[in-house]
């Protein structure tokens, strides 16, 4: 595998292979890998000519997980990875951009607990810069953070960034919990408790199912499913494209839920059909 640390290398790289009919496929980490950021990685090499990462959050300040750059790449290039982007300090973000993009609708506007919009506005313009440094290519990115998913397909549709989003399903555990970089953070009994988490939603869509359809009720139920787990942080109905509030729910709706596990939240969502 190939490392790179400075945008205008990588853009020369890819450029040249898309001049030779290549299509790229891309996807980008923070680091810490788990099976489910090694599905995007095979979805980017095993659907394209060449694939090409972005592995950044290297700089200070704290972090939700350890990261082992060296076991990363290494991970990712036994799957196949032709190029890896790891910047310079200052290639690709420098810390002192002024420019914000917003997307009021999709950041959630004015639903309880939702989001942080000063993080969404960073992501956002951060994954902007991406798109503009890789250039034209296929983006793979899964759906555990559905938000975020959203935030991604939106961003280059709005802006016409020649890149097309590619929704991987979240990649669970045999007992049905998310696979995520923070679940290394779980005690023992917090680990046994946090498949409660997605069997909540799962019993969430039952009663959508059986005619429920206010989010109120459900939030209730949920609730008292995951307490043995933590705190609901949020739980709400949206429209799975728009991101907008669904409740009374109609129609195709996005369950989104973030439960407060001791330091950590655990982020997951599941689709329902409200008739």
């Amino acid at each position: 595998m190939r490392i790179i640390k400075y945008r205008a290398e990588l853009r020369q790289v890819l450029d040249a292979a898309r001049c030779q009919g290549a299509k790229v496929g891309m996807m980008g980490t923070s680091g810490a890998l788990h099976d489910g950021h090694l599905s995007l990685v095979r979805g980017a090499v095993n659907e394209n000519d060449i694939s090409a990462m972005f592995y950044g959050g290297g700089g200070g300040g704290p972090r939700l997980y350890d990261r082992d750059e060296k076991r990363d790449l290494a991970l990712c290039e036994e799957a196949g990875m032709q190029i890896a982007y790891v910047p310079e300090p200052g290639d690709y973000m420098t810390g002192r951009e002024s420019t914000v993009l917003s997307q009021p609708v999709l950041f959630g506007g004015d639903q309880q607990g939702m989001e942080n919009p000063a993080h969404l506005h960073q992501i956002t313009l951060a994954m902007a810069v991406l798109y503009n440094i890789f250039g034209p290519c296929r983006m793979y990115s899964g759906e555990k953070d559905w938000q975020q998913l959203a935030i991604f397909t939106r961003l280059a549709e709005d802006l016409r960034f020649p890149v097309t989003v590619v929704p991987c399903p979240t990649v669970r555990d045999a007992d049905g919990l998310a696979l995520s970089s923070r679940n290394v953070k779980l005690t023992p009994e917090q680990r046994a408790n946090a498949p409660l988490i997605y069997k909540s939603l799962q019993e969430a869509v039952a009663a959508i199912d059986e005619g429920e359809r206010s989010l109120a009720k459900i939030k209730a139920m949920v609730a008292e499913r995951v307490a043995p787990v933590g705190e609901i942080d949020y739980l709400v109905a949206v429209d799975p494209k728009e991101i907008t509030p669904n409740d009374p729910m109609i129609g195709d709706v996005r369950l989104m839920l973030s439960v407060k596990v001791g330091e950590i939240r655990l982020l997951d969502n599941i689709g329902a059909n409200a008739g």
